[in-house]
């Protein structure tokens, strides 16, 4: 399941990912964060992951597609979770990231306050 988290607000979006995401439920929120974009233009994502949180192959599929096609419409990514493979992936794929300038940061669950202060701080 993925929800909007309550402090997203504007270009600001927090996602709550847990349990399994199917290809349908990535679908429905591709076309919300399309709708976003069309309004802001550019979006910030804070993405708490669960240790449960797992994404079937169409679904991963979908994801991947659609960010792909919109990296210009992304402006930070901070990935929340305590899974040491998502922490190694953020790490390995922050450079890529940066090339494209996209600002990416990995904090642990108990850092959650720290990844809103960042994901809100203004561009310098």
């Amino acid at each position: 399941m993925i929800e909007l988290l309550p402090e997203s607000k504007g270009a600001i979006v927090g996602l709550d990912v847990t349990g399994r995401i199917a290809s349908e439920e990535e679908q429905r929120w591709i076309n919300k964060i399309q709708a976003m974009i069309d309004q802001y233009g550019k979006l910030s994502f804070l993405i708490v992951y669960h240790p449960d949180a797992h994404f079937t192959a169409a679904a991963m599929y979908e994801d991947l597609k659609w960010t792909l096609g919109h990296l210009k419409n992304i402006n930070k990514i901070a990935i929340v979770s305590d899974s040491k493979l998502i922490k190694l992936l953020v790490h390995a794929d922050s450079p890529f990231a940066r090339m494209l300038h996209i600002k990416e940061r990995y904090f642990n669950n108990a850092e959650l306050t720290d990844a809103w202060k960042w994901i809100k701080q203004c561009e310098e």
